[in-house]
């Protein structure tokens, strides 16, 4: 199996700073992301869409490319801050720990 993580640092000057993300995980619901908080998901090897939704709005979709025995790292935040009226859950690849990227299209 492969691992998926997605961090969400914590952001209490951002307007969805107290709300959770809901994670899609091709297209399936697969959990919810608080502030401060990281979400880990065991999936089988393969290619997968990742996206984040905040009441109507969403997140760009990453394709993500996980392989056996190693850890897929994403992390997201908020695409607008305090002071905007837009709010949009942002994605974005790290680099594993194992030092293979993540492969994001």
């Amino acid at each position: 199996m492969a691992k998926l993580t997605i961090k969400r640092p914590s952001g209490f000057f951002q307007r969805d700073g107290w709300r959770a993300y809901i994670v899609y995980i091709s297209d399936n619901e697969a959990g919810k992301l608080r502030p401060g908080k990281t979400a880990e998901f065991t999936l089988p090897p393969g290619e997968y869409k990742v996206r984040l939704k905040l009441d109507w709005g969403g997140s760009n979709t990453l394709t993500v490319h996980v392989t056996e025995g190693q850890e897929t790292k994403l992390i997201c935040g908020s695409s607008g801050n305090g002071s905007s009226r837009k709010r949009r859950p942002a994605l974005a690849a790290r680099v594993s720990a194992a030092g293979s990227p993540a492969a994001a299209r």
